[in-house]
């Protein structure tokens, strides 16, 4: 199921992330972002985050395309089985975890399981891929994509433990790192 990208997006879709962050925030602030930190000169504006499907307040679309996805990739009854990964500090494995897995469970009849591991072991875990999906938080505070790109998307990065590869996505990343022109 979860090799194939429409179930991917159709995920990706249907998590509210304006209520995730409601349910989170007597844990921390959680900031409208995406893998830039909102403080740096290129990050996108949050206005422009909040319009992107899966980021936007009104769900509706963003559910209707999700079933549309989900039913195209031979699933339209829901998913059964799958494990969701959480660390076991509390704000994820109490918060976080329950809360996404009552999102994919309300909106397309996914069925997760949550799996608790000690916080040290998150990452053990994720990079032998025993997991099918995985509730993890790292605190990215750079300024740039390149530092994140490289770790976590580009083609054999040490922390891409999704095994994402994209040969057009790594040539990015590399013009990227040696351009010296903050508006290129």
């Amino acid at each position: 199921e979860l090799s194939d990208p429409k179930v991917r997006r159709a995920m990706y879709l249907a998590l509210n992330r304006q209520a995730l962050r409601e349910v989170f925030r007597t844990q921390e602030t959680i900031a409208v972002s995406r893998w830039v930190s909102p403080a740096s000169p290129f990050a996108m504006p949050a206005e422009e985050i909040l319009q992107i499907p899966g980021y936007r307040d009104d769900k509706e679309a963003d559910i209707e395309e999700a079933k549309s996805l989900l039913a195209e990739a031979g699933f339209a009854d829901g998913i059964s089985g799958l494990e969701l990964l959480s660390a076991s500090v509390a704000p994820h494995a109490e918060i976080m975890a329950p809360a996404v897995q009552d999102m994919l469970k309300s909106t397309l009849n996914i069925d997760t399981t949550i799996r608790v591991v000690e916080r040290s072991l998150l990452v053990e875990e994720e990079s032998k891929g025993n997991f099918d999906l995985v509730l993890d938080t790292p605190t990215i505070a750079v300024s740039d994509i390149s530092s994140i790109g490289n770790l976590y998307f580009k083609t054999g990065g040490s922390q891409n433990f999704g095994k994402f590869s994209s040969p057009e996505f790594d040539a990015l990343l590399e013009a990227a790192d040696q351009e010296l022109d903050p508006e290129k």
